[in-house]
């Protein structure tokens, strides 16, 4: 489908922005890894939310969830 096709390509141009924003701000490759392939779920399921430029919206994105994942690392590792 034209779809899929079109998923598969945004996938391909930004799933490399993506991981390196995560990689940067977490410093982990697995969590790296995942925050990457749910960013691309998401974005699949609900294209319309790409606001603007999509590198941009991308990039803020990738930050917001990375920064979020560390905070909660953070607190998950301070309450053990």
């Amino acid at each position: 489908s034209r779809d899929g096709d079109a998923i598969g390509e945004f996938a391909r141009r930004y799933a490399a922005l993506i991981y390196s924003v995560s990689l940067r701000i977490t410093n982990d490759e697995r969590q790296s890894e995942a925050l990457t392939l749910q960013l691309l779920k998401d974005i699949a399921a609900a294209p319309q939310k790409v606001r603007g430029e999509p590198a941009v919206w991308i990039h803020e994105q990738s930050t917001r969830r990375a920064i979020a994942a560390t905070v909660a690392g953070e607190k998950a590792a301070r309450s053990d």
